[in-house]
């Protein structure tokens, strides 16, 4: 929780430029690194100059996280896309399918151990060796272990068409194609973020009991649906 705690606040301090402008960007990312990695760092700055715990520096391409941090900024993610190249979206396992992606960067290289779990989304993923900091894992976890339905989530064209205290779910990416799928949902807050259902309406993608990257209804794009009166603008 301590560690956590860390992570949230030096986070919030890089996003104002607080931290930058106090101890710059390599002192800024190395507070950063230091509180996800629980002191084991590997190259920071990315210009050579290596920074490590008192225990030592991590070996070559073995470190929690390394490389700066600044590039991928800690910015919020629901996939590797959203982070940019050599940075990789996690999430706190901990938080199950109400968990929220960060971005960090991409190690230069992982082991080869394997751990089943469940991701929100029924698939079986590793969640271990993922080159991520401990506790965090590539896609929003059910559980640990195999996913144990033999087939995949009951489909659905609304939350009627789920068994009861199931809610009906679509993947954002997938746009108008998407296909429905059941989840237990998961709890809400009071943030929002529009998005532009196939229907037309603008309809909230954030906090809404599902897993991050799913919506209540196929989605055509983020942010709010363009009117008729500003499609005539211009003409």
């Amino acid at each position: 929780m301590a560690r956590q705690l860390m992570i949230a606040v030096a986070r919030q301090l890089m996003s104002g430029g607080r931290m930058k402008s106090y101890f710059g960007c390599a002192g800024a990312c190395l507070v950063v690194i230091l509180a996800a990695c629980g002191g084991r760092v590997g190259d920071v700055g990315g210009g050579g100059g290596g920074a490590s715990s008192s225990g030592g520096a991590s070996s070559g391409g073995g470190g929690c996280c390394p490389g700066c941090m600044c590039d991928a900024g800690g910015r919020a993610c629901s996939s590797d896309a959203d982070c940019g190249q050599g940075n990789m979206c996690g999430f706190l396992q901990s938080e199950g399918c109400s968990a929220t992606g960060t971005c960090f960067p991409m190690p230069a290289s992982t082991c080869k151990g394997l751990e089943d779990g469940c991701a929100c989304d029924g698939a079986t993923i590793n969640i271990a060796c993922t080159g991520l900091p401990d506790g965090y894992v590539p896609r929003p976890l059910e559980h640990a272990g195999p996913c144990v339905h033999p087939t995949p989530r009951p489909s659905c064209a609304s939350s009627k068409d789920c068994s009861a205290g199931l809610i009906c779910g679509f993947p954002i990416a997938e746009g108008c194609a998407a296909q429905g799928a059941c989840f237990t949902p998961g709890p809400v807050c009071n943030g929002f973020e529009p998005g532009c259902a196939c229907d037309g309406q603008t309809i909230d993608i954030e906090c809404v009991g599902l897993p991050a990257g799913f919506a209540t209804q196929p989605v055509e794009h983020v942010g709010t649906c363009e009117t008729s009166a500003d499609a005539g603008v211009g003409d």
